[in-house]
């Protein structure tokens, strides 16, 4: 996030990425002068996408009007970043109702160890084949004991969990609470304009090296949201 500053006839930026006080702050005393490369890429980016919208929705319009009765708009434009997005989300769609379900069996063998029952671990795929999986159930049935072979063992490390971009935030949000995407960005919006959260609508993960987040968290500390 950029904010600029007149000082007479020059332009200084302060950059910083959260709205803490502290971040704030620190921005205003280290005002830089403007990137003029970061401002001509803004210009190709505008440039691009006028051009490219403006002749994909010429193409669009001129290419589907007339083709379906009940399309009556005018002019179907085209967003560089919306039109390939929908396309995905209208596949998914398309897969979901010509989606066919097959029932299919599964194989969750149970052991008894002094006295104890133990659920083996199931290394087989779903099988579709209904006389396949009866054919492996009556095969173990006649099976009274087991001989261990080997004995793998592993370790795993757990790593501190990364801040969610807007990509993340929506596949937890859905999985975890089921949320859908217009509530789940309308909540972090508020928590945005409260202070809770950086800036939702992001595409990174990673905290500048100036950020202080053991201040952030301390403000936090008594919140009742918590």
């Amino acid at each position: 996030m950029k904010q600029g500053k007149s000082i007479g006839n020059r332009i200084l930026r302060a950059k910083f990425s959260s709205i803490t006080p502290q971040d704030i702050k620190r921005a205003m005393n280290k005002l830089v002068s403007p990137n003029e490369l970061d401002s001509k890429a803004v210009d190709v980016r505008q440039e691009l996408d006028l051009k490219i919208g403006c002749a994909f929705t010429r193409f669009q319009t001129r290419f589907f009007l007339g083709k379906y009765a009940n399309l009556d708009s005018s002019v179907i434009s085209f967003g560089p970043c919306q039109t390939p997005t929908l396309a995905l989300c209208v596949k998914r769609h398309d897969d979901i109702l010509s989606f066919v379900p097959q029932p299919f069996y599964t194989i969750n063998p149970k052991v008894r160890i002094d006295g104890s029952l133990i659920e083996l671990d199931n290394t087989r795929d779903r099988i579709f084949v209904k006389k396949k999986a009866t054919d492996i159930v009556e095969s173990l049935k006649n099976i009274k004991s087991l001989t261990v072979v080997s004995v793998q063992s592993e370790k795993k490390t757990l790593g501190r969990p990364h801040g969610l971009n807007t990509v993340e935030l929506l596949k937890v949000a859905s999985s975890g609470l089921g949320m859908g995407p217009q509530h789940t960005m309308h909540v972090a919006e508020r928590l945005y304009i409260q202070g809770y959260v950086s800036y939702p609508r992001t595409e990174t993960s990673k905290y500048p090296s100036e950020f202080n987040i053991r201040e952030v968290l301390q403000e936090l500390k008594g919140s009742a949201y918590l």
